[in-house]
């Protein structure tokens, strides 16, 4: 995954952003629609997707804008079952 941060054109961002949502779900599609869970206990199992996309994110992006993203993008998969956030 490219390397963005908050200095790229805003347009940047938000496609980094849904690329970030795509790239966790399909953690989650591949986990027969469930967060994953690591078996190695230095890597954290996340508690929600919100968790799992700061995985991808690290410290570049605020919870609250992941947060968001999810509530715009969640419902277009009504079959999966998790805590989003």
């Amino acid at each position: 995954m490219n390397e963005v941060t908050r200095d790229f054109p805003q347009e940047n961002r938000q496609l980094w952003l849904i690329q970030v949502f795509a790239d966790s779900m399909r953690d989650v599609l591949e986990e027969g629609g469930r967060l994953p869970v690591y078996d190695d206990p230095a890597d954290k199992t996340p508690a929600s997707f919100v968790d799992l996309m700061q995985q991808y994110t690290g410290e570049r992006v605020k919870t609250s804008e992941l947060e968001e993203l999810v509530d715009l993008l969640s419902p277009a998969f009504p079959n999966i079952n998790i805590k989003w956030k």
